[in-house]
Parts: C-alpha cells; sequence; structure tokens
C-alpha cells in the first residue's frame, strides 16, 4: 500500500468503506497508480504520490480547460499531456473535429486509457476514437520540430512545474514553439496550478504566455480534489471572447460559470504579484517559485 494513502484508507476503513483496488502501471517516466474505491469514489488517478484525477470531479477541470477554447471551429487540435484521455473525451464532442494529435512520453498511462476498464469508463474510450493519434514524444523536442500553423486549438495538461525538465514546459520559448504550430485565430490553454496557494507561479505563467500571445485571459474555478485550480487562454487575435457553444449537454460548466471563472478575487488580482518575472529557458523562474509555494509536493 502506498504510504501517502495509508492515512486517507484507514479513515475510509473507520467510515465504513471496503479497502480500494490498487493497480501500479509499469511506467519508466513517474509512479503511476490506479486508485479505484477509495471512499466510494470510482477511481483516482496519482502521479508520483500527488493526486492527479478523481472521477468525482475531474470533469470541472477539464471542460473549463476544453471548451472555452473551443468557442471558434477547430478541426485539428493538439494536446500536450493530457494521457488518461480525458481532455480527448470533451474535444471527440465536436462533429468538425478532424485530428487530434495527442504528445505525451509515458506509454504507460495512454495504452491504459485506452486498455484500463476504470479509465475507459472515466474517458468514456476516448483514445480509441479514429481521429486521435497518439504520440509518445518529449513535447520540448516535439513541438519545436513541427510546420507551423497545423493545428486550430492547442491544449496543455501540463504537470506542475515542479522539476527542471517540467519547467521548461512553461518557458516562453516553449508556449512560443506551440503557438507557432497555430493558424490565425487559434487559441491556445494550458492548466496554470494553484492561484490561491501558488499565486505567485500562477500569474508568472500569465505573464509567460503574454510574451507570446496578444490577447491572454487568466481563468480560476474551485476543484474539489484540487482546490481553487487557473488556466490561461490566448489567442492571436484582440478581440476573441471565448464562449460555449450550445448543445454541448456539459455536466458542470455553463455560461454564467465561464463568467465567473474570469472573474478573479480582489486577494489574488495581478496587480499585487506585479514583481513576478515571466519564465524562461535561461531563467526559470516557475521553478523556483514553484518549489518555494509548494514545498511539500517536493518531500
Amino acid at each position: 500500500m502506498p504510504d501517502y494513502l495509508q492515512a486517507e484508507i484507514a479513515h475510509a476503513r473507520e467510515l465504513g468503506f471496503a479497502d480500494p483496488r490498487i493497480t501500479r502501471l509499469p511506467s519508466a517516466h513517474q509512479r503511476v497508480e490506479l486508485v479505484e474505491g477509495l471512499k466510494g469514489i470510482d477511481l483516482r488517478v496519482y502521479l508520483d504520490g500527488e493526486i492527479q484525477c478523481s472521477s468525482d470531479d475531474e470533469y470541472r477541470y477539464h471542460e473549463l480547460l476544453v471548451h472555452p477554447a473551443m468557442a471558434l471551429p477547430a478541426p485539428r487540435v493538439l494536446v500536450v499531456g493530457g494521457g488518461t484521455g480525458n481532455v480527448v473525451r470533451e474535444l471527440v464532442r465536436y462533429a468538425e473535429l478532424e485530428q487530434v494529435v495527442l504528445v505525451d512520453p509515458d506509454e504507460a498511462i495512454t495504452a491504459a486509457a485506452a486498455t484500463h476498464p476504470a479509465l475507459l469508463k472515466l474517458n468514456d474510450g476516448a483514445l480509441r476514437d479514429e481521429r486521435v493519434e497518439v504520440v509518445h514524444a518529449d513535447a520540448t523536442r516535439w513541438v519545436p520540430a513541427q510546420p507551423p500553423g497545423g493545428f486550430d486549438v492547442a491544449v496543455l495538461d501540463l504537470p506542475d512545474p515542479a522539476l527542471p525538465a517540467l519547467a521548461g514546459l512553461y518557458s516562453a520559448e516553449f508556449l512560443g514553439a506551440v503557438a507557432r504550430l497555430l493558424v490565425p485565430g487559434g487559441r491556445m490553454v494550458a492548466q496554470a496550478c494553484s492561484p490561491w496557494l501558488a499565486p505567485r507561479v500562477f500569474w508568472c505563467e500569465v505573464a509567460t504566455v503574454r510574451l507570446v500571445r496578444e490577447r491572454v485571459i487568466p481563468l480560476w474555478t474551485h476543484v474539489p480534489s484540487f482546490g481553487e485550480w487557473g488556466f490561461h487562454l490566448s489567442s492571436d487575435d484582440p478581440d476573441f471572447v471565448p464562449e460555449l457553444r450550445e448543445g454541448l449537454a456539459l455536466r458542470w460548466l455553463t455560461p454564467q460559470a465561464l463568467e465567473a471563472s474570469m472573474t478573479i478575487p480582489a486577494d489574488r488580482r495581478e496587480d499585487l504579484y506585479r514583481d513576478v518575472r515571466p519564465s524562461t529557458e535561461t531563467d526559470p523562474v516557475v521553478l523556483e517559485l514553484f518549489r518555494a509555494s509548494l514545498p511539500w509536493v517536493l518531500s
């Protein structure tokens, strides 16, 4: 039994829940555990001991990550990360979609997402969709090698910048390389850590994407498994307005919830963090800020 789950499982026993079923995936990149039935929750996915998603509420995260960026037609979409298939699940709702290219280095996760019963239930078998191409590669190398203008939307469902190699995914150079792959008017969206626990990380990420995109929209919502969580949505069109298309039948995101997510609370507003610098390959500010804000993630 993983050490980080022992206390939670003990508490679950006190409440009368059966012990969960734990599956460790054979990943060469990270420790991956699928935890089924903990406190009655169908599935939780843990990466290196940190919760990645919970079937109880992951739809809140993924609906806000994906659908505002899909306000306009997007036949071709790039997904970086997102190996569990939940981002792709949201994308394949769109009839005009012709291709999704998912770039994730961890073959163990994407293989499980296409075969493991609990993950298939969670992602609705999205990675089996014929429009989906899975590429196992380091995105910091794969993205710069691609021709420009091949995608309408890029969704960056990235791991937190807790290590130097991961911080590179948050650099201005990498974000600029992703932006180069988009058509004029294309949208890019990324998870941006917790604006409550790590506001400097959040605003650092916003400042960084502003170096490469004309319009940047910070987003904030509550995901019970994570707490407060942030994203940034950007476009080279200064007049882009994120909207939800009709007929999506989403579980959580409504036009009203989207409007609320674009309102940043006063105690975390941007002008309180004007001293935060953008992050680059030679000056990985986001790594320093993450380690200072969330030291327990590294313990």
